[in-house]
């Protein structure tokens, strides 16, 4: 029997569903639309996406979704949404709330070419690391996906962590 292959994506949507979440927060960017993508065309999705008008205002409706059902997500771009979504992550850590911060990001070649050019486009600070280094400092678990091969590890890491 042949499995299907599953995409990093679809890989994490499966397992917020089993967790019970049904609602993700955010606002919808050009390294999030993967993931937001596979959720909406998946018919049988049982996740719903919620947008947001800013991702401070994404982070407040995900720790209070957290407070309700026990598990919030939010779901941003790269550099200045992850950057904003910060504050309210943050207010989380702190009072113990499990949010999952799901931040899109371009791939390692795509960073490297804007660096090696010397551009700062969609949002990058010429530091691949700066995004997760930040939310190491507020999260009780923070990974970075770099390759198919490693995101079940990774992925069910840090939702062990937030659960626990």
């Amino acid at each position: 029997m042949i499995l299907p292959k599953i995409t990093v994506a679809k890989y994490l949507q499966l397992r917020l569903e089993e967790l019970g979440l049904d609602k993700i927060f955010g606002v919808a960017g050009n390294y999030t639309a993967p993931f937001l993508t596979t959720i909406i065309e998946d018919p049988k999705a049982k996740i719903t996406i919620i947008g947001n008008t800013n991702e401070i205002n994404a982070g407040h409706c995900a720790d209070a979704y957290a407070r309700l059902k026990g598990i919030g997500a939010v779901g941003v771009t790269y550099g200045v949404g992850a950057f904003s979504v910060l504050n309210p992550v943050a207010g989380s850590y702190v009072e113990h709330n499990p949010v999952l911060v799901i931040n899109g990001a371009p791939t390692t070649a795509e960073q490297s070419k804007s660096i090696g050019e010397g551009l700062l486009a969609s949002h990058m600070t010429g530091d691949m690391y700066s995004n997760i280094n930040v939310f190491r400092q507020v999260t009780v678990a923070a990974e970075q996906v770099m390759s198919g091969n490693e995101a079940p590890y990774k992925i069910d890491s840090v939702l062990n962590a937030l659960l626990s």
